[in-house]
């Protein structure tokens, strides 16, 4: 079977989304997409109005690929929470789309250059998140009925955390240069999650 051939539009968008997230979305110029895109200025402006159109473009395909392999993790009911949790992690630790980002993660990158300037970049990045606190306090629920968590557990705070404590380590990975960091912070977050487990009670 043939591979399908990348559209212009596909090819602009996987070109401005690394152009983006290595050397940043306001040193990156339509002549800097154009000259490596190869796809002429005037098949650009046919699919996309400005370069923020194609900013949006691409903060809403990451959302969509981050939503659709997330519903997927989720769905693996005999995985236990705290696994699935850390698997929600490691998606967006170690995917594709978080290489070579000059902050650290996709969103943290494309936020931290654009949400001032491009409100509804900051209204979608929040939403994605406040999406995922949702998925993470799901699974908490779960994880406190089915007894794998303690009882007494804060869920929306555990939630928020656990996304802090993931978004800080992406960061921190990229200032320290160092790999190994994010594995430890996922074993750190498991052991947190473990010491809070029920206590049996004996009779």
């Amino acid at each position: 079977m043939k591979k399908r051939k990348s559209s212009n539009r596909d090819t602009v968008l996987r070109v401005a989304a690394e152009l983006f997230l290595k050397a940043g979305y306001h040193s990156t110029s339509m002549d800097d997409i154009v000259a490596i895109s190869k796809v002429s200025k005037t098949n650009i402006y046919y699919h996309f109005a400005s370069k923020e159109a194609i900013l949006l473009e691409i903060v809403d395909d990451a959302v969509a690929y981050y939503d659709a392999r997330s519903a997927l993790i989720i769905a693996q009911q005999h995985v236990d929470v705290i696994t699935r949790i850390e698997f929600l992690l490691r998606l967006i630790a170690y995917d594709p789309y978080q290489q070579d980002c000059r902050v650290g993660g996709t969103f943290l990158t494309l936020f931290a250059q654009t949400s001032r300037e491009v409100p509804a970049v900051r209204e979608r990045i929040d939403k994605f998140f406040r999406s995922k606190q949702q998925l993470l306090e799901q699974l908490l629920e779960e994880g406190i009925s089915n007894g794998q968590l303690h009882v007494s557990l804060p869920i929306p705070q555990t939630a928020a955390l656990v996304l802090s404590i993931f978004e800080g380590g992406l960061f921190l990975s990229e200032v320290y240069q160092d790999g190994d960091l994010l594995q430890h912070v996922f074993q750190s977050l498991e052991w947190l999650m473990r010491v809070q487990s029920p206590m049996r009670t004996t009779y």
